[in-house]
């Protein structure tokens, strides 16, 4: 017998051509409370809800969300599946900003285990096999939709660095100076982090001997 117990979830969605600030509809949710509790501050509400009440909880949230991102959350947090991301596979582009919608989300709502999930998944994802395009598309969405050194970003500074020598095996100066906006100015970062390591490492040590006569 599944005694586990399920809360009513109503969230705020807009819809798709509509900006969050706009009008939007109430969706209802049915899901295990278990769910909930992923979520801090609809935990607080499902706590003080069982309190008033010991029929099922509803939790409610006014503000306006993205249904989709809402959507494959839940599925995340019901079965652990995230959009897979294959650097050789037609979907890799799409799958890249669904993963950023996700990671938006869980820094919204503080979904820690939805956080560390996304990151885990681009951790792995092989950036240098991806079209210079794509990755330039994704990290400068990463840069412009986020908090300034967010977890994101200092994973997409991380793979800069890593990808450093193939950025500059394969573009010109020109067009590395040109990627402007946040992610360019990070670029510039990563590109005078590398130099000065490169003036910190020693040369290799030339053995001299002394001919004795």
């Amino acid at each position: 017998m599944n005694t586990k117990r399920w809360a009513w979830l109503q969230l705020c969605e807009f819809p798709p051509g509509v900006k969050a600030n706009g009008s939007c509809a109430i969706k209802s949710y049915y899901v295990p409370e278990d769910i909930i509790a992923h979520i801090p501050s609809y935990e607080t509400q499902l706590h003080a809800t069982i309190i008033l009440n010991d029929d099922e909880a509803i939790i409610r949230d006014i503000v306006p969300r993205d249904p989709q991102a809402v959507s494959r959350a839940i599925r995340f947090l019901v079965s652990g599946y995230l959009p897979p991301v294959d650097a050789y596979s037609g979907e890799c582009a799409y799958n890249l900003h669904r993963l950023i919608d996700l990671y938006n989300f869980s820094i919204t709502l503080s979904i820690k285990c939805l956080e560390v999930a996304v990151l885990d998944r681009l951790e792995n994802l092989r950036f240098e096999a991806l079209r210079k395009e794509i990755f330039f598309r994704f990290a400068r969405r990463c840069y412009d939709e986020g908090t300034r050194h967010n977890s994101l970003q200092q994973l997409i500074k991380k793979k800069l660095s890593h990808l450093l020598p193939h950025l500059e095996q394969s573009m010109t100066a020109e067009q590395l100076s040109s990627v402007g906006g946040e992610l360019g100015t990070e670029l510039m970062v990563v590109l005078l982090e590398d130099r000065a390591k490169m003036r910190e490492t020693p040369g290799p040590k030339i053995k001299t001997e002394v001919k004795r006569e």
